[in-house]
């Protein structure tokens, strides 16, 4: 109410008074004008002397835009979810191949509820299933409001592939694997439903079967097969190709368990594997590094007192346009 009577008066006065209108424009028209009216009111020092002994003494005002968005808008539509027009506090915990939401009747700002990222992250405690979760240490426990949320499993509404998805995004993969170099990282699809993940990251690496054009293919299946198709073997991995597909060579990245959003992997490792480039979903995924708050040197004593930087990690974070490029030719 505080923020809407401050709005309210600031468009009626502000022909009148130009000071009425914190903006730079002395407008509010648009949504960033109205936060950067917001932003500059409550933090200046005359609204800050005079709310200093009051029982709300600071407001944040805060502007993201999209291109801010570390994790664009998926393009996965999910069914409406039970109950959530009586929520007032909503937390995605899953968005792709099954919708995660955590929800409760009120919201609350507090320390504890802040850290919260999903069930067994932070302060949050619960089972897994449609289970209530509870927020230890939240504040507005104290003042009679609930500190549990409901937690919601919502099903996508396209998730039931056709025949015609499938064949166009196996052929998609055909044309990619193609075009991908050496060293490139890419999304390949889980259609095994042994976890959770819609897809896999991995590294394309050389097969050293000898083809300089295509180093990372190992082998082509060009006439026709039987029904099962050709079983192709390299060590202990074994993949089964058609005719028109091949298999090619990679090293997977496993996700970093730390990471709620699953977005955080482990460098390339372990054996080589193979894989049905019909499986391809997606080529020259953007992975940066991770940075973690570390501490300063000691050699740097006036850094020091600056407190402790971020620090880069062997972790690799996937972007979230890349997230989304591979999600939305999954079936």
């Amino acid at each position: 109410m505080q923020v809407k009577r401050q709005l309210k008066s600031a468009q009626e006065h502000g022909l009148e008074n130009k000071d009425a209108i914190h903006t730079d424009s002395k407008r509010i028209n648009t949504a960033k004008e109205c936060w950067e009216h917001l932003s500059k009111l409550f933090t200046s020092s005359n609204w800050s002397e005079d709310h200093a002994n009051k029982k709300v003494g600071q407001y944040i005002a805060l502007w993201r835009d999209q291109k801010d968005m570390d994790r664009p808008r998926s393009v996965i539509e999910h069914a409406r979810c039970e109950g959530i027009h009586a929520a007032r506090s909503f937390l995605v915990t899953a968005a792709s191949g099954v919708g995660v939401l955590l929800m409760r009747p009120w919201d609350c700002w507090c320390m504890a509820c802040l850290a919260i990222e999903g069930r067994g992250v932070g302060n949050m405690s619960g089972k897994q299933g449609h289970s209530q979760l509870h927020v230890e240490g939240c504040t507005s426990a104290c003042r009679g409001l609930v500190n549990m949320f409901d937690e919601r499993t919502v099903s996508p509404l396209n998730q039931g592939a056709s025949e015609a998805e499938r064949k166009a995004a196996e052929r998609h993969g055909r044309e990619l694997v193609k075009k991908v170099r050496v060293g490139a990282y890419i999304g390949i699809q889980n259609r095994a439903g042994d976890e959770d993940d819609v897809f896999w990251v991995a590294k394309v690496v050389e097969s050293g079967s000898g083809n300089s054009k295509h180093p990372h293919i190992f082998e082509e299946v060009s006439e026709r097969t039987d029904v099962q198709g050709k079983q192709i073997r390299l060590g202990s991995s074994v993949v089964g190709v058609n005719r028109g597909e091949c298999a090619f060579t990679v090293q997977y990245l496993e996700r970093d368990s730390s990471d709620p959003n699953r977005m955080t992997f482990m460098p390339a490792g372990g054996p080589v594997s193979l894989v049905n480039c019909s499986e391809l979903r997606a080529i020259n995924l953007k992975m940066r590094q991770a940075k973690v708050v570390g501490p300063v040197p000691a050699r740097k004593p006036k850094a020091a007192k600056k407190g402790p930087k971020p620090v880069t990690t062997d972790r690799l974070v996937l972007d979230g346009e890349s997230e989304n490029a591979v999600l939305k030719c999954c079936y």
